[in-house]
């Protein structure tokens, strides 16, 4: 029977995926959503990293911002650094892509490249946790 914190882990993960996945579909359909992708991408990758941080057993910080996330994952990994500053630009699409007062016009390509990050930190958090 898992332990209580693989069965927790497993939900940010499962969750991230589906954020992914979302971002993935309408990427893929016919019209681009590009405000929805953006946010999608972006909680993606704040949940994936948020499942590594309770894998390792460090406390969860109720932040949005990637960069806190990655800084917090790089005190015990400093394999984070790879993908830290490409992954640090999907933060801006936090509020960006949510609310009419923080509208910035996104393009396709801001979809393309926030899909690619988000992407690359899936795979990287997913090749760190092993139970």
């Amino acid at each position: 029977m898992p332990h209580k914190k693989e069965i927790v882990v497993k939900e940010w993960m499962d969750f991230a995926k589906e954020d992914l996945d979302t971002a993935g579909l309408i990427l893929n359909g016919d019209y681009l959503y590009n405000r929805s992708i953006c946010y999608h991408c972006q909680q993606a990758a704040e949940k994936y990293l948020k499942a590594y941080i309770m894998f390792s057993d460090l406390p969860i910080i109720k932040t949005h911002n990637i960069a806190l996330l990655c800084e917090q994952i790089q005190d015990i990994d400093k394999d984070i650094l790879q993908i830290y500053d490409t992954a640090s630009e999907l933060t801006q699409y936090i509020t960006a892509a949510r609310y009419p007062d923080d509208f910035e016009k996104l393009c396709d390509e801001d979809s393309r490249e926030a899909y690619k990050i988000s992407f690359k930190v899936a795979e990287f958090v997913i090749s760190k946790i092993r139970f």
